[in-house]
């Protein structure tokens, strides 16, 4: 991912990384040393996909890095953008927050499902 960013990017930084990292690197070397026996669905070591955490934090240093506490001061608070399936309009509120943002807005998915509920409601 990193190769692909802009040289300006700056990477924000919220919570305990390094725990994190190293918690998501034991998940993917456990699934993958559970998983690795189908014939029918191979799977690539973790290595040739992922970032081990020493490598990940490496990589982010070539960029501006912003740690949760430097920005909370003057951070706004984002206001009720949640979908509301009941409504006329399920999105509304992110129509709205997003028609009156000038800034990009990324709006992710933590699974393939999840990501085919937003798909079909925008």
């Amino acid at each position: 991912m990193f190769d692909y960013l802009p040289a300006e990017t700056q990477v924000f930084l919220h919570g305990d990384i390094t725990a994190a990292a190293d918690a998501f690197w034991a998940d993917a070397k456990s699934r993958y040393q559970l998983l690795r026996g189908d014939k029918d669905r191979p799977l690539l070591p973790p290595l040739d996909i992922f970032l081990p955490t020493d490598e990940l934090f490496a990589a982010a240093k070539r960029f501006t890095q912003i740690a949760h506490a430097e920005v909370m001061a003057d951070a706004a608070l984002l206001p009720a953008v949640e979908v509301n399936r009941k409504a006329e309009d399920p999105l509304a509120r992110v129509r709205q927050f997003t028609g009156s943002f000038a800034g990009r807005v990324v709006i992710v998915a933590e699974s393939l499902g999840r990501r085919e509920t937003i798909a079909q409601l925008f």
